[in-house]
């Protein structure tokens, strides 16, 4: 029996896939207005265009002449939108357009819980190009909040649920030349599940395989935990504990420590061997302490060790 008799009630979670309270995210894309792309060179002019209205969950728009390509993607699902927008020039007659384009991301949930909105930038242009325009409306209340982003920018989403979150993105890429840009934009609606991870020590595996993940899931206000990549399906024996009691492996590979207690284990099974846990009320608060043990023949291999604090 463990130390703490909530560990009993995770164990439970997770082999039984119990969710106490599901948030099942989706994501709607739409277009307030026609979108349009536009590639010339040598005498020569390429368009596509969108109308307005709900778009694909994927879909792409591609112009091309010698010269002169430009294209823009999208892609839409669950709690997650990307935007991909390129203009790749090789003609000092070339110009290549997109937009401005008005996109509106309408986030919702089945179920009302706090969450996080991540959106993430990568924009590349070449020399004397210029810079491609993202202003991003939080809200649709007509109101600019962030204009020109950096690569990373994270916003508190309070009773994120069925009511819904709009966001509404305006991007323009213009070029001329020789000149080429590329814009990624990614917004994530990520949940708040309310705890912490802190790595207390390096695993005895190789680089490539010892890293173990711990990332919030709406299901349940839980958490994913993840040892990988297994090249050889192994998977790992997840272990838990409700203290830290490091112990030498006796068919560790050289100085090879598992740090839990050993109070409750799970297997984990597949390339990346994944567990996912409610976290109910019934359980929080509580600290656990958490590793990864892989069998490699005639060895035993630990991930990364992490104390996982849930408020």
């Amino acid at each position: 029996m463990p130390s703490d008799p909530r560990l009993t009630v995770v164990l439970a979670l997770a082999l039984t896939g119990t969710s106490l309270l599901s948030q099942v995210p989706s994501v709607s894309l739409s277009a307030p207005n026609t979108l349009s792309i536009r590639a010339a060179a040598l005498g020569r002019t390429a368009s596509a265009s969108r109308p307005s209205g709900l778009l694909a969950t994927t879909d792409r728009m591609e112009a091309a002449v010698p010269g002169a390509a430009v294209s823009t993607a999208w892609s839409a699902a669950g709690e997650f939108v990307e935007i991909i927008e390129t203009v790749d020039l090789g003609d000092h007659s070339a110009i290549g357009s997109i937009g401005p384009h008005t996109y509106l991301m309408q986030f919702a949930a089945s179920a009302s819980a706090p969450a996080v909105l991540r959106i993430e930038r990568s924009t590349t242009v070449s020399i004397g190009t210029p810079w491609p325009a993202v202003d991003i409306d939080l809200g649709n209340d007509g109101t600019i909040d962030i204009s020109n982003p950096g690569s990373e920018v994270t916003v508190p989403v309070t009773g994120f649920g069925p009511a819904g979150f709009a966001v509404r993105l305006v991007v323009a890429t213009q070029a001329s030349g020789m000149q080429s840009a590329r814009s990624t934009l990614r917004f994530r609606m990520v949940p708040d599940n309310d705890f912490s991870v802190i790595r207390t020590a390096t695993g005895c595996a190789e680089p490539a395989v010892r890293d173990l993940y711990v990332n919030p899931i709406f299901a349940g206000r839980g958490m994913r935990i993840a040892a990988g990549p297994s090249l050889d399906h192994n998977g790992v024996v997840l272990v838990f504990g409700a203290r830290s009691q490091p112990t030498i492996l006796p068919l560790g590979a050289g100085n090879c420590i598992l740090m839990p207690s050993v109070d409750v284990t799970i297997d984990a099974f597949g390339i990346y061997s994944a567990v996912d846990i409610p976290l109910p009320a019934a359980v929080r608060p509580l600290t656990l302490q958490v590793q990864g043990v892989r069998w490699v023949p005639g060895i035993l291999e630990t991930t990364d060790a992490v104390e996982i604090r849930i408020r």
